[in-house]
């Protein structure tokens, strides 16, 4: 169930990646030795998003005790990856200095960790010991499914479109997507009584 909401963020988020090697050793004249440093700004990112999301994901949880307020961390964190999205695509297209898309994917980073890790703890919350470990196979299959066979659709796209525009539209996809997390979170528990677990 919140696979389906995590799984257009990670399909922007494995293009996005697909194109780093590119923009900083084609446009902004990294060497193949430095250009692996410019993954130090999602690096951070991921960083600080765990270092948020671990303070207050379990607060949150344990204060209304219900599956469902682990979204409030995605709803939270869900913005942050079309924003930085387009931030990294229009900064890099028009050459802008090389620190300031760097600077953009630490959001992603900072995104990805609170959309994902939301998703799977609200599947374990959700599932519990009964059915949590088949639930997060699942997720990983989908996940990884979409990281083996997606950049082979990057190159194409940002060679017909740009980093600007081919940034928006993996940006403009992950915005539709937001309203899920709300929708989870204001009729999970109902949809949760409708359709109960057993194994």
């Amino acid at each position: 169930m919140s696979d389906r909401v995590c799984s257009p963020w990670l399909l922007a988020y494995t293009h996005f990646l697909a194109t780093f090697s590119q923009v900083f050793e084609d446009t902004y004249g990294f060497g193949q030795g430095v250009a692996g440093l410019s993954y130090l700004g999602l690096g951070v990112g991921c960083v600080i998003g765990t270092l948020i999301f671990a303070k207050f994901s379990d607060k949150l949880a344990k204060k209304h005790n219900t599956p469902e307020h682990r979204m409030i961390m995605m709803m939270f964190g869900g913005p942050f990856v079309p924003a930085s999205l387009f931030w990294y695509g229009w900064s890099a297209q028009y050459q802008v200095h090389w620190i300031v898309p760097i600077i953009g994917t630490a959001f992603i980073g900072i995104g990805i960790v609170f959309v994902t890790a939301s998703g799977q703890l609200y599947m374990i919350d959700r599932f519990e010991s009964e059915g949590s470990a088949s639930a997060m196979a699942a997720i990983t299959l989908v996940r990884n499914s979409s990281g083996a066979f997606l950049p082979l659709v990057a190159p194409p796209l940002y060679a017909k479109l740009g980093l600007g525009w081919g940034n928006s539209v993996l940006g403009s996809i992950s915005l539709t997507f937001l309203p899920l997390s709300f929708l989870f979170y204001k009729f999970g528990g109902r949809l949760r009584e409708k359709y109960i677990f057993k194994l």
